[in-house]
């Protein structure tokens, strides 16, 4: 069946039990019904940031909000932070999604977005959801510190006199 399916186990009435769960057995004369239900599971999206640290800096991935919006269907929305069940395992309808992450904490850079389970992003922030998919996006918020620049300028008053 179609992507983002999944089936149940066949039920049968009118005959004896299935043999592997696939196999029945009808007699000449009986009537058998047989029933799978196939439900509908919604492609799920994960958003996760990470924290480099490594030149400094003390945030943690909570004080990000991170996001993704439907392209076509902005109604299609997840908001929240790594790690909460808003953005984690979330029920989204297929689709394009474009991702975000604001707020945190000056003196941070954000990569562009990765993505498992999906096709690759197109420009960084923008993931394809398709059925039955289970997508987890990452973006890692770097520290960069700041930077000193000092300028010395040497000025000549006077002329030395011999």
């Amino acid at each position: 069946g179609p992507a983002g399916y999944v089936a149940s186990a066949w039920s049968c009435t009118g005959a004896p039990a299935l043999t592997d769960g696939t196999t029945v057995s009808v007699t000449e004369g009986s009537s058998v019904t047989c029933t799978i239900v196939n439900t509908y599971i919604p492609p799920g999206l994960t958003l996760l940031a990470r924290v480099d640290a490594s030149a400094g800096g003390s945030a943690a991935i909570t004080d990000w909000t991170l996001g993704a919006v439907g392209v076509t269907d902005p109604t299609s929305a997840i908001s929240g932070v790594s790690g909460s069940p808003a953005v984690t395992g979330a029920a989204v309808r297929p689709g394009w999604y474009r991702l975000s992450s604001s707020g945190g904490p000056a003196g941070y850079r954000a990569s562009p977005w990765t993505c498992t389970g999906a096709p690759a992003l197109t420009d960084g922030t923008t993931v394809s959801v398709t059925d039955g998919a289970t997508v987890a996006c990452t973006v890692v918020q770097t520290y960069v510190p700041p930077r000193l620049t000092l300028v010395v300028a040497t000025e000549k008053i006077g002329r030395a006199h011999v």
